[in-house]
């Protein structure tokens, strides 16, 4: 479920259920929350998001991003994930960084 309201941007909620042979018994549920906007107060080019997924799995955790539109056709996105508490037994616990290029043709 989404909603866009003026000044705040989007809000979006929901859930989701994993196999549990994927995520382990009683952890393959959880819920969803995002907010994303563009800055146009700032520039037109500016796109930020906050995301967090629940749950002690793999998916698990709070991401921060945003965009830059180069160009109607060129943007990057740069973000960070800090994954929930419970994951630090788990590959991949620790906090990560991502990027992503996209080009439209």
């Amino acid at each position: 479920v989404a909603k866009t309201l003026p000044v705040i941007g989007r809000i979006s909620a929901g859930g989701y259920n994993g196999a549990e042979k994927q995520f382990g018994k009683k952890l393959n549920n959880g819920i969803l929350a995002s907010w994303d906007r563009s800055m146009p107060e700032i520039s037109d080019k500016l796109w930020l998001a906050v995301d967090y997924m629940s749950g002690r799995n793999y998916d698990g955790a709070v991401s921060v991003g945003g965009s830059w539109a180069f160009s109607k056709q060129v943007s990057l996105l740069l973000g960070v994930n800090v994954y929930n508490p419970a994951q630090s037994t788990l590959y991949g616990g620790k906090p990560t960084f991502t990027t992503q290029l996209d080009i439209n043709f």
